[in-house]
């Protein structure tokens, strides 16, 4: 893959709730895992599947974890 691509890729505006998921799983950071996974719940509750609620769930309390927020 071309880093124009990737570049593309990487800027375009997550679209469904998956997404946001995807994101937070690879996020360099316990910062951008936490604002990926809220971007994510903050979706409209009908969008997002319970598996992929308590998925995006997971990242935000893994990040706060991280961050020793709890």
């Amino acid at each position: 893959m071309s880093s124009v691509t990737e570049a593309t890729e990487s800027l375009e505006v997550p679209e469904v709730p998956e997404d946001y998921l995807s994101r937070a799983l690879t996020a360099d950071s316990s910062h951008g895992r936490a604002h990926f996974a809220q971007e994510g719940l903050d979706l409209a509750p009908d969008t997002i599947l319970p598996d992929t609620h308590v998925l995006l769930l997971r990242q935000l309390y893994l990040a706060q974890l991280e961050e020793r927020n709890l």
